[in-house]
């Protein structure tokens, strides 16, 4: 998840473009149907880099299927402990937290349950739920009038997620668990339990139905409950219901899938929930091109911003990570580690818009742009300027701050004066241009540290 962050503002609606039902082969896109460009890696080849990026990741990836099934009390205290605030400030309903706040917000933590052999629990999510630093769902904030920016919003989770779970908060209605991709504090009711085995099965199911849209709500009915809606997003893989015979045109009949469920004593049932023929799924994960990169992408563009996935938006890295999980490719719920992953990448950092120029003339449509605290989809050049597609808080307010004829880098002293420029925020997915300004005043492009393309270096290192 990015820290902080309208030339052009692209409202394109892609609604249901290769939207299909699940009929193996049938690709997403407005080739549906045909390969939308050169594979970039086959399905054994993405879990193979998958197991690579787990290992490259610094930890903000695991494998759950590895995961001990007990901690010793110095790994899970370290866990529980990891967070600290990093300002000095912080802001609770408009309110600066003292330090005796701060001291009580650690009681929930159930520091004094920790025991010197802690076994792991397994759990499903049963609906979208939030990852949270702490176990509260209030938020804290770094200014008090900021309402975007909880500091306590780790990521979220759909339905179906696979959770170790290693600790129960104080009040018992927390469960501090580990998904793949992030880990924190997430609603004890939100969660079903279950034996490892069965929930890794149905995070990761064997024939998976994929969500090709942002967003796409399947209806439930429990027993002796009211229907329930609940919300999948782009690249949530659904388990067909058992012993259900396959579709065998795209948009023959109904179908159904199953979907996770919490029953009255805690545990896992499935429940089935009946799509329409034409349901956005794609039965398999998606090949793997740069075509279908841009073309899941351009789907969000007009969604709306949500830092670390709050109030059903996206931010930065949340998008990226979405358009990369139809593949089956997980990557990090934050920008930084995103760009730490080991891929094909281009070094960028250029000192003028003409090296910029020449950096990004080397680097394919669809790649991942990065700069600090921030990450977005290259475009390609278009009518001679470089587009970027990607979740924007804010921007800043002018064509282009520009002292004796150069633009200015992030790192500038000038930034630091009165040439720091209005901030004016955008919330949402958008198509800019590159030299766009950030709120600090430099812009996009010569902000840029690093492009990358996830694959494998050795499947062709630039530099």
């Amino acid at each position: 998840m990015a820290t902080r962050w309208l030339v052009l503002l692209l409202t394109l609606a892609l609604l249901g473009c290769g939207q299909l039902g699940p009929k193996a082969g049938t690709e997403v896109g407005p080739k549906a149907g045909t390969e939308a460009g050169s594979l970039l890696l086959t399905s054994p080849q993405i879990q193979a880099y998958q197991r690579l990026l787990v290992a490259g990741s610094k930890g903000s990836l695991v494998d759950l299927s590895t995961h001990p099934a007990t901690l010793d009390r110095a790994t899970l205290t370290g866990l529980l402990q990891a967070w600290v605030p990093e300002v000095p400030t912080l802001y609770q309903r408009g309110q600066a937290l003292t330090p005796a706040d701060l001291r009580a917000a650690l009681q929930p933590l159930n520091l004094a349950a920790v025991g010197d052999d802690n076994a792991v629990q397994w759990g499903v999510t049963v609906r979208t739920t939030n990852v949270r630093l702490r176990p509260q769902a209030e938020g804290w904030f770094e200014t008090p009038t900021d309402v975007h920016f909880d500091l306590l919003q780790g990521s979220v989770l759909d339905p179906g997620e696979a959770l170790a779970l290693l600790h129960l908060s104080a009040d018992g209605q927390w469960w501090f668990g580990r998904a793949v991709h992030s880990h924190g504090w997430v609603r004890a009711a939100d969660v079903a339990l279950a034996s490892k085995e069965r929930c890794l099965e149905l995070a990761s199911p064997k024939d998976p139905l994929v969500v090709t849209v942002p967003l796409l709500s399947l209806r439930v009915t429990p027993p002796a409950g009211q229907p329930v809606d609940l919300d999948y997003r782009m690249g949530a893989a659904l388990t067909p219901w058992p012993d259900q015979a396959p579709a065998t045109t795209p948009g023959d009949r109904d179908f159904r899938v199953a979907v996770p469920w919490r029953n009255e004593a805690g545990g896992l049932v499935l429940l089935p929930s009946t799509l329409p023929p034409q349901a956005p799924l794609h039965h398999g994960y998606l090949s793997y091109t740069s075509q279908n990169v841009l073309d899941l992408a351009h789907k969000f563009v007009g969604q709306p911003y949500g830092w670390g996935g709050l109030g059903g938006g996206v931010d930065c890295s949340y998008l990226v990570a979405l358009v990369y999980r139809c593949f089956g490719l997980i990557l990090p719920r934050n920008s930084g580690y995103q760009e730490l992953l080991p891929a094909r990448d281009w070094t960028l950092g250029a000192p003028t818009w003409d090296d910029l120029d020449r950096a990004l003339a080397q680097v394919p449509a669809g790649a991942s742009l990065h700069l600090k605290g921030h990450v977005m989809i290259y475009l390609g050049k278009q009518a001679g300027r470089h587009q970027v597609l990607h979740a924007m808080a804010a921007r800043g307010d002018g064509p282009g701050v520009t002292q004796g004829g150069r633009a200015l880098g992030p790192d500038d002293p000038a930034l630091l004066t009165s040439l720091r420029p209005r901030r004016l925020e955008v919330m949402q997915v958008v198509v800019t241009d590159l030299d766009l300004l950030r709120p600090s005043g430099a812009s996009l492009g010569l902000s840029l540290t690093r492009a990358k393309v996830f694959v494998p270096p050795a499947a062709g290192a630039a530099n």
